[in-house]
Parts: C-alpha cells; structure tokens; sequence
C-alpha cells in the first residue's frame, strides 16, 4: 500500500481549511440564530456552499435584523478566524506568486499576520473605534 508523504505545510493548509469552514459555519449560524433568524441552518450551509445567499446575509440581512443577544466568547472566536483566514486566503491570492507550492508556503504565514490584525479588530473591539472616528 503507498502512502505519499505528506509534508508540514500541507498539513497546515489542510488544517487552515478546515479552520475556515468550520469558523465561518460557527459564526454565520450563532450570529443568525442571535439575530432571530427561523432558518439558521440554511444561512449557515449556504455560507458554506453557495456565495449568493451568504452574501445577501453578510449584507443585508445583517443589518436589517438587531442582535437580540450580544456576542459569546466563542462567537468571537470564530469570527476573528473567519476573517482572518478568509483575508489570508484573499492576500495570498493576489499577492503570493503564481507557484502552487509557494503559495501553499505563503497562505499560513499570511494567516499568522491577519489573525493578530483581526483580533485587535474584532475581538478587542476596536473597529467601533475606528467607525466613531470616520
């Protein structure tokens, strides 16, 4: 039986994968059900599956239903691994070169640089901050 070696930094890509979907499928669906939602399970597939849904949520339903609750702990969590393994992944691609392996190399540590951005951004709430001075 062969069995290819697989090396650290797929592994790694591998996991940041799974991170992303299971973040970002955490957060849309405690955030929907937060917000009053009937069907937080459709948001949270389609966020998973289906781009169009996910953004008429991120965009429009968001912001025509109030939070009913305010965030958890884990809420938060899961959105600052959200957005930042999403805005890694956007990163990389535009700006990592064009070699799959470099940029297998590129996107953890391009993680590693969003996900302390995103946390003083989302978790220690300072995007209010920033939207009372603009």
């Amino acid at each position: 039986m062969f069995i290819p070696s697989l090396s650290p930094w797929y592994l790694a890509s591998l996991a940041m994968y799974v991170v992303t979907v299971l973040s970002v499928n955490y957060w849309v669906y405690s955030d929907a059900t937060a917000r009053g939602s009937s069907f937080p399970s459709f948001w949270s597939i389609s966020s998973i599956f289906f781009w169009l849904p996910a953004l008429y949520y991120l965009i429009r339903y968001r912001h025509l239903h109030e939070r009913q609750r305010p965030p958890t702990r884990g809420n938060l969590i899961a959105q600052t691994f959200a957005i930042s393994s999403l805005s890694a992944t956007v990163v990389a691609t535009f700006f990592a070169p064009p070699d799959q392996f470099t940029r297998t190399l590129f996107v953890p540590a391009c993680f590693a640089v969003t996900l302390s951005v995103t946390y003083v951004l989302v978790y220690r709430r300072q995007y209010e901050r920033i939207l009372e001075i603009a």
